[in-house]
């Protein structure tokens, strides 16, 4: 019995120093975590935002260049208006869909068939009402994305 207790001592010794190494480390490994989550978080956030304020940039000078186009001219080669506007700037953007509406909210013409959700025509309507860029509210698109529409008036 003699031998037993201080081997049973230093068993329970080392088992509680065991036990107290596995809680720090736990400890500072999640810690270590929440900060490099926290910093990726930091990173996207700042990534969205820039990425956000080149579309809104996108959207007020296509709409400039469309309000150009409108003004000058042009003969009538029986393709639909602004066509040649809004094919390449849909194609090198990566956008989904490009409308041009008038200031009523009609479309005048798209950059394919798709209809305006009605998210959509409500960004429409606040941006001819308020005179500004504006945006829709983020919708679901497919398993893995989402849809923003930015709206600006001329």
């Amino acid at each position: 019995m003699r031998r037993v207790a201080p081997i049973l001592l230093v068993a329970i010794a080392v088992l509680i120093g065991a036990t107290l190494r596995v809680r720090y480390l736990r400890r500072e490994m999640l810690t270590r975590w929440r900060i490099a989550l926290e910093g990726g978080a930091l990173t996207t956030q700042a990534t969205v935002d820039e990425w956000f304020v080149e579309r809104q940039e996108d959207a007020k000078a296509l709409a400039y260049n469309v309000a150009v186009h409108a003004a000058i001219a042009s003969g009538d080669d029986g393709s639909p208006p602004f066509t040649n506007v809004l094919a390449p700037v849909a194609r090198r953007g990566k956008f989904i869909g490009l409308w041009v509406v008038d200031s009523a909210g009609a479309v005048i013409t798209s950059s394919h068939g798709d209809s305006i959700r009605r998210e959509e025509r409500r960004a429409i309507v606040d941006a001819i009402n308020t005179l500004r860029t504006t945006r829709s509210v983020v919708m679901p698109f497919g398993p893995h994305g989402a849809l923003l529409t930015l709206a600006a008036p001329v």
